[in-house]
């Protein structure tokens, strides 16, 4: 199942990795290039920016956001890359790379 995320955050995510955690970045460029990009439709009041789609692998995903945390705990929610707020940016991630739940068995 593909879930989308927007591009701009996409560039904070981008931006935070590159200071505080470079090592991951051709991780989540893996991801971004495995993924579908989504244009905006040129209808009122939609999204200027364009998402992606992608299905992550557990495996790479988890990874950003352990970091993402951590940069969130370190430098406090409201630390801005690419004009995003951190706490955006890992709830952001967060729903793009966690696997869904199952339903409860009866």
């Amino acid at each position: 199942m593909n879930k989308t995320i927007s591009e701009d955050m996409l560039r904070g995510i981008a931006e935070a990795l590159q200071l505080h955690a470079p090592h991951l970045l051709p991780t989540f460029y893996k991801i971004m290039r495995g993924g579908q990009v989504i244009h905006p439709e040129a209808k009122r009041g939609s999204s200027i920016f364009s998402k992606l789609a992608a299905t992550v692998p557990w495996e790479d995903g988890e990874p950003i956001l352990r970091a993402l945390e951590t940069i969130e705990r370190e430098h406090g929610f409201q630390a801005l890359f690419a004009k995003r707020q951190i706490n955006l940016l890992l709830n952001a991630w967060r729903q793009f790379v966690e696997p869904g739940q199952l339903p409860p068995q009866l």
